[in-house]
Order: structure tokens, then sequence, then C-alpha cells
């Protein structure tokens, strides 16, 4: 495109009339002894010159006036559509999903490249007994979250007993019926009136005690609150775990908490942001409760580390396929001829946590090893196919974004 042209078509973008450059001026040629033609034929061929090249720009306007129009109708309907498909996106991204998923960052090729992105490897032998109070005062020393313990084992029970141990003539205790929204357990405390007559109620409510994810929460008396409270806790924290439920707290822990994945024979693998809290933790437990090496032993990016992190998320896998055969049997049992959406659901759930685990070592797995953790996914879902909703399947394609890294 010439200069003039550009400039007009700069113009015309503007809707205003481009200015037309004038002709460059031809050689004088010598003179010949032609006959000049009719001075009328110039001027109808020149008028004619002039008509088509305005007919040519009117077109070229209104082309340019059209690409600007649909450039425009083009942004108002991506504008219009933008929020349904941001919810549609939302919809699919929280379908399925569960406590246990992991979001966090990925390990940078720059850090695996310096060192500073090396993980490390985490395990013990399960030795002896804890009580729940000693687990309590091992995550606070370790700076980790309260909320990580394990639950009460018993804790209606626990609570049971204690409320039991309150009631006289004089005070009543009723437990409401379950399915009521009142949590794992409520319980109303009554006193009675001494001045009461005969046929009247039998006194007031003075605490109704709820209990919830294991813990307790008391409203009225505060002084009979405060002593429920405390002897609640009291009698939970004396509750003891052996070696086998606390190896089971320590792997939901490292799995669920800190995203690790368990490497057959060598432990747990935790990427680099969880060395420190994974060394807090060692630092204190291995002094209560059971056995672990000196220290931990940091884990390059190897090839050996590549496949077996893939092998210990397809092992993850596997267990999911053998949860879909259990649930399979238990509905058999039960007379169903399907485990239901709702499980089927739960359990495309575990595979898209695993799949969000990969994702995240997406530097330190290879292509191979991402597409046989696909593959062996993708096999276990097709078995929930006729079983789970749409919505569910949807969440599955997650596994794209793993195979391509992203």
């Amino acid at each position: 495109m010439s200069d003039d042209e550009s400039d007009r078509f700069t113009l015309l973008d503007w809707g205003t009339s481009a200015p037309v450059a004038p002709a460059p001026e031809a050689p004088v040629a010598p003179p010949v002894a032609e006959p000049v033609a009719p001075v009328a034929s110039l001027g109808a061929a020149q008028l004619a010159a002039d008509r088509q090249a305005a007919r040519d720009a009117s077109v070229r306007d209104a082309a340019t006036r059209a690409a600007m129009a649909a450039t425009v109708v083009a942004a108002q309907e991506a504008a219009r559509v933008a929020p349904a498909v941001a919810a549609v996106v939302a919809a699919t991204a929280a379908t399925a999903t569960t406590a246990r998923t992991v979001a966090d960052e990925r390990i940078g090729e720059a850090e695996l490249i310096s060192g500073v992105g090396d993980g490390v490897l985490i395990g013990w032998d399960g030795q002896g007994e804890i009580s729940h109070g000693d687990l309590a005062a091992v995550l606070a020393d370790a700076g980790i979250s309260a909320s990580l313990l394990p639950k009460a084992r018993e804790p209606e029970r626990i609570l049971g007993a204690i409320l039991g141990r309150l009631a006289t003539k004089d005070r009543k205790i009723a437990k409401s019926p379950r399915g009521r929204g009142l949590g794992d357990g409520h319980w109303t405390i009554a006193t009675a009136d001494p001045e009461a007559a005969v046929g009247e109620s039998f006194g007031r409510v003075s605490v109704t005690v709820t209990l919830c994810d294991g813990e307790v929460t008391t409203i009225g008396e505060t002084a009979l609150g405060s002593e429920i409270g405390t002897e609640y806790r009291r009698c939970r924290d004396a509750e003891i775990y052996p070696a086998g439920e606390v190896t089971a707290w320590l792997q939901t822990l490292i799995r669920d908490a800190w995203g690790g994945i368990r490497i057959t024979g060598q432990g747990w693998y935790l990427r680099p942001r969880y060395r420190a809290v994974a060394a807090r933790l060692h630092a204190v437990i291995s002094r209560r409760w059971g056995q672990w090496p000196h220290r931990l032993m940091p884990a390059g990016t190897t090839e050996e580390l590549r496949e077996n992190l893939a092998g210990g998320l397809i092992a993850e896998i596997q267990a999911v396929l053998s949860s879909i055969q259990a649930a399979r049997a238990q509905a058999t049992e039960a007379g169903r001829e399907s485990i239901g959406a709702r499980r089927a659901a739960t359990l495309l759930a575990d595979l898209r946590v695993v799949a969000e685990r990969a994702r995240l070592l997406g530097s330190i797995l290879d292509a191979a090893g991402l597409a046989a953790i696909r593959g062996e996914a993708l096999a276990v879902a097709a078995t929930l196919a006729t079983e789970a909703d749409d919505q569910s399947l949807r969440s599955a394609l997650i596994w794209d974004e793993v195979i391509n890294g992203t």
C-alpha cells in the first residue's frame, strides 16, 4: 500500500473524505502532428472516470464501516456472554471438589535448576502409642494448626458419659433426636424448680450442649457450661491412639494438607514449599513417638524421582478403582443396581485430587509420566460413566490440563 493509500484509509476510518493527491505532471512531449480529440469527448471520458472513482471510494468506505461495525458487535456480544461463560467455568471448576483439593504454585524451572526446588522425603516406623493431648502439643510446638488434629474417636460417648454423671433428681438431661440440624449431638439440661406445684412444669432449661465435629459448645449457665467443656477436653485429650492410628493420621496430614506423594519403601515426597514445616514436625514428634531418621533427606529432580512420583500417583488412582469396586459390591449386597450419582461424584472427586497434584508437579514429571497418569485415570473414570452425572464427568477435563502441563 502506498503512503497515499494509507492516508486515505485512515481518513475514511474517521468517516471523512480523503483528499486525492494531484497526479505528477508528465514530461512534455514534442509536438506531434496528430489531430486533437474534440473537447466534448474528453469531458465525457473524464466525467465517467470521476464517477467510477467515486463509486470505488464509496465501496471501500462502506466495507471499512462494515468491518468496524462487525468488530464492535463482536465485542459487545463477547461482553454480553462473558458473565455466563464465567459462571459455567466456575461451576465446572467447583464440581465434585472436596476438602482434600490441593491448590498451590507449581515448582518453577529456575528453582529446579538452582537446587532451591529440591523437595524432601519424610518417613517413619510407627511404634508405641500417644494421647490426643500429646499430639495437640506436638502440633503446637511445630507451629501447625490444631485444626489438623485427629478427631476424637468416640466424642459422643465421652460427652454422654460426662452429662450422665451430672444427672440428679433435681437435674434432668434430655438428648434431642438426630436429623434436626443440631450437629452430631444435642442435649438439654433442665434444673428442677423446688417451688413448683404438682402438675406444673419440672423447672427451667439451664444449659444446652451441642457436639459438632468433635467440639463442644454450650449456651446457658456459664459455670456449668464451662465445667462440661473442661471435662470433655480433659477426657478427649486422655484418649490413646495406637501406632497404626497415628500412622494413618500422619499419612492423611501429609497427603491431604501438604500434597505429599507416597513412594513405596521410601516414605513420602513433599514439594519444596513444605520442607520447613516437615522439618519442624520431624524435630518435635521424633522426640515423643515412633522411630524417625536423624534428619530428613532432600530429594533433587532425577529420573528415578520422576518414575517414583508417577508410580505413586498411579497407585493412588488404582486405590480409587478399588474403592469403586468395593462400593459396587456393597450396592449389590444391598440390592441396588448402582452405587448412585452422589457416590460416583465423590469417587471422581478423588481422581480430580490426584490430577491436581500431578499438575503441581508438572515441572518434575515428564510427558511420558503425565501420559501414563492421565491414561490410568481416564480408564478409571470411564468405569463411572453410566453412574455419574454429566457435571461430575465434565470435571474429568482437568486431565487435559495435566497432560499439557498447564
